[in-house]
C-alpha cells in the first residue's frame, strides 16, 4: 500500500511543483536512488517510464469523460522524456505515437507468466480490496482484469479474463460518471496540493522525507524539508 501511494505522491509532487523546483529535484533524487540497485536495462526502465504515458492516456481516452487534447498529449510526453532524462534513460520517444508502438512492441515480447508477475498482482489485488467493501473482494481479480482490457497482460499476470458482464458493468457505471462529471463545475480547488493527506498511509499530511523506503534515504534526507 505505501508503495502504491509514494509511487501517485512522486509523480504528482514532479507534475504540481515541477522537475526542477526544490521538492522536484527532492523526487528525482529520490526516484534515482531507488532504482539504483533494481536489476534491468535500459529497454526495462524505459517501458515503465511509457507505462506511466501510454496506459493512463489510452484510458484517459477510452473511458475519461472528455479526450484528451492534442496538446496535452504533447505536454505529458514532453514531461516523461524530460523526467526520464534526468533518470539516465535515453532513447526516449519524442511523440505518443513513437511511445505507444515502443509500448506495444515491448509487451508483445516480453510479457509473459511469471512468478514475479503473479507475486505483484497478489500484492496489487491487496491494496484494491483494502479500498473495497468486503461484499466486492470475490470479484476484485475480475474488475482488475476488465479494467486492463488485455487479454494478453491478464493471462500473464495470473487474472481471470473479463466477462461481457464486467465490462457492460464498467461502462455503463463509467458513462454514468461521465455523465454527471460533463455537469458538474470544474472545482476551483486543485486535487492535489503537495504535502497534502494522502490516505491511509499518510491521513494527515506528510513531509518529502516520508515518501519512499526507508533503505534508500540518502544521508540527512530525514533532516529536510
Amino acid at each position: 500500500m505505501k508503495r502504491s501511494i509514494d509511487t501517485g505522491v512522486v509523480i504528482y509532487e514532479l507534475i504540481a511543483c515541477g522537475l526542477d523546483s526544490e521538492r522536484g529535484r527532492h523526487m528525482t533524487s529520490l526516484l534515482n536512488r531507488v532504482h539504483r540497485h533494481v536489476p534491468g536495462t535500459q529497454e526495462d526502465f524505459l517501458y515503465v517510464l511509457m507505462t506511466l504515458l501510454v496506459v493512463p492516456m489510452r484510458w484517459t481516452d477510452r473511458h475519461g469523460w472528455r479526450k484528451p487534447t492534442q496538446t496535452e498529449r504533447d505536454a505529458a510526453v514532453r514531461f516523461f522524456r524530460e523526467l526520464g532524462a534526468r533518470m539516465h534513460i535515453t532513447d526516449i520517444p519524442v511523440t505518443f505515437d513513437e511511445a505507444e508502438m515502443f509500448f506495444d512492441d515491448y509487451e508483445r515480447r516480453r510479457v509473459g507468466p511469471s512468478a514475479a508477475g503473479r507475486t505483484l498482482m497478489s500484492a496489487t489485488v491487496q491494496v484494491f480490496q483494502s479500498m473495497q467493501p468486503r461484499l466486492l473482494h470475490p470479484f476484485t481479480k475480475r474488475m482488475i482484469s476488465t479494467m486492463l482490457d488485455d487479454a494478453h497482460l491478464a493471462e500473464a499476470l495470473g487474472l481471470p479474463r473479463s466477462t461481457w458482464w464486467s465490462r457492460l458493468g464498467l461502462n455503463a457505471g463509467l458513462a454514468v460518471r461521465n455523465a454527471i462529471r460533463r455537469r458538474t463545475p470544474l472545482s476551483a480547488v486543485p486535487s492535489f496540493i503537495p504535502g497534502q493527506s494522502a490516505p491511509p498511509v499518510y491521513p494527515q499530511n506528510y513531509d518529502l522525507a516520508e515518501v519512499g523506503p526507508l533503505n534508500v534515504m540518502g544521508p540527512g534526507d530525514r533532516n529536510k524539508l
